[in-house]
């Protein structure tokens, strides 16, 4: 599975099927990624736009171009599985954005860190 917890950092985790921790990334999340090119380049405005597949003006090119990048790197991971994942479970603040046009089966998976904890404690 993958497993992604997006918030003003974004991280993604790869588990097998024995649920053994493989690895994972740690992303700037959406805002942090509109606002370190608002404020590291002259001239890009802090973005207030919409997702575009095919952007026409500045705002909604850098908003897209965070999106991309952020469901890209979930795809990847979850490409790159020796055995095919079955699921990507997003969570967080930004969970549904990122989600929406994941090209991945996805599922929306809200307090999944308490839900972990439920867990654990129902089975030790």
């Amino acid at each position: 599975a993958v497993v992604v917890m997006a918030g003003t950092a974004v991280t993604i985790d790869t588990l097998d099927a024995e649920g053994n921790f493989l690895g994972g990334f740690i992303l700037p999340g959406l805002r942090l990624m509109q606002a370190a090119l608002a404020h590291g380049t002259a001239g890009l405005p802090l973005a207030a736009g919409h997702y575009a597949p095919w952007p026409r003006n500045t705002d909604d090119a850098i908003h897209s171009g965070a999106l991309e990048a952020l469901r890209g790197t979930v795809e990847r991971a979850f490409a790159r599985l020796q055995a095919p994942a079955k699921t990507c479970l997003v969570a967080g603040g930004d969970a549904e954005i990122i989600g929406a046009g994941l090209a991945v089966p996805w599922r929306l998976a809200h307090n999944l860190p308490l839900e972990g904890l439920k867990e654990i404690a129902l089975h030790s």
